[in-house]
């Protein structure tokens, strides 16, 4: 698994490059702990290596300081990776690109957050570097707003990763255990383990491309989850996924996943019956 660097967090400078190595090296410590849960790789923007964090030293510093061990070096380049995106035609990118995200730095002005935002589409949690107390929380808020639905935005935390204490923490162990054990939707049985039978109600059909998502790609599993418990607060318009109404006598309306995909469902306030969880609403 993944953990993305919030780059907002490099603000404000240490006051020295002595300073700085020694976020770095809690930066590592912070990683090191992370690998027992699986997290191997920290995903990191282009421009990573030239981010100040001191006056006149930065990442690149770093690796070519000779104060600073060898071991630690082959640490920190062995687990940094980049760019944040793989594949620019993938989920994740088509994601980044629909929407516009927003959080506010250790001043309280509103920024962009490329980090933050991509934590955000591939699920997973940032590290930030210690030295303020705005970067040394559990979680950080972060506002999406889609581009073809500016009027409601959402809010949303996503885990912040600063310390071996708090990856050990509570909020980061329950964040953890959903992630693991919320989205085994791999048979009909633990899809109404999830969706309460007397709230919802799965043809068969919908049953089994929520099944073939599982054992696809885990990924969209999330992004279902949040589709379809989002179609009691938005059932025709607004939320998320592009919600829009089919205007048959059915009532159907349909949330987008990705590309084509689409969940595609009935709402009443008895039931709400989901019809199909891949392909066009065109398709037969």
């Amino acid at each position: 698994m993944e953990v993305f660097f919030n780059e907002l967090s490099c603000n404000p400078n240490a006051v020295d490059s002595d300073a700085a190595k020694v976020k770095i090296i809690h930066l590592l410590e912070t990683l090191k702990a992370l690998r027992n849960d699986g997290f191997n790789v920290m995903r990191v923007s282009e421009n990573f290596y030239s981010l100040e964090l001191a006056a006149d030293y930065n990442f690149t510093h770093f690796f070519n300081d000779p104060t600073v061990s060898r071991d630690l070096k082959i640490l920190f380049k062995g687990v940094t990776k980049n760019p944040y995106f793989k594949d620019s035609n993938s989920y994740e990118a088509e994601i980044f690109v629909l929407s516009d995200f927003t959080t506010k730095d250790e001043n309280g002005f509103y920024t962009s957050p490329e980090g933050l935002a991509t934590a955000y589409v591939f699920n997973s949690p940032v590290l930030s570097l210690t030295g303020n107390v705005h970067w040394q929380t559990d979680s950080i808020p972060l506002t999406i707003t889609t581009k073809d639905d500016k009027e409601n935005p959402t809010i949303v935390d996503i885990p912040n990763l600063y310390s071996v204490k708090n990856v050990a923490g509570t909020y980061f162990r329950t964040w953890l255990q959903f992630l693991v054990d919320g989205i085994q939707l791999d048979s009909d049985v633990n899809i109404e383990k999830v969706f309460p039978p007397e709230r919802f109600s799965f043809d068969t059909r919908a049953i089994k491309e929520l099944i073939s998502w599982y054992y696809d790609d885990k990924r969209f599993i999330i992004r279902i989850k949040e589709l379809i418990n989002d179609i009691s607060k938005n059932p025709y318009k607004g939320g998320k996924g592009h919600t829009e109404s089919l205007g048959g006598a059915d009532g159907k309306a349909s949330k987008r996943i990705i590309k084509k995909d689409r969940v595609v469902y009935t709402y009443t306030k008895e039931k709400i019956i989901i019809h199909q969880c891949r392909g066009h609403y065109d398709d037969k």
